[in-house]
């Protein structure tokens, strides 16, 4: 199957790392609480007690995946 320029087999399925996906699993509800106005990224890192750039770099790989738009 051609995505663009790329190809790939049928079956192929972008996902996020199973480190990341436990991750996304506890920001999600976060998200979804309040979809119109959502928590910032420093409040998620504060109230998970992360890195704010690992923070952002899990909401990137959500956003590429089309789990949220920033």
């Amino acid at each position: 199957m051609q995505h663009g320029p790329f190809v790939a087999l049928t079956t192929h399925r972008a996902t996020m790392a199973e480190a990341n996906l436990a991750r996304w699993e506890l920001v999600r509800p976060q998200l979804t609480a309040s979809p119109f106005e959502p928590p910032r990224v420093r409040d998620i890192a504060q109230r998970l007690a992360w890195d704010g750039c690992e923070t952002r770099r899990l909401l990137h790989d959500a956003a590429l995946l089309g789990e949220v738009y920033q």
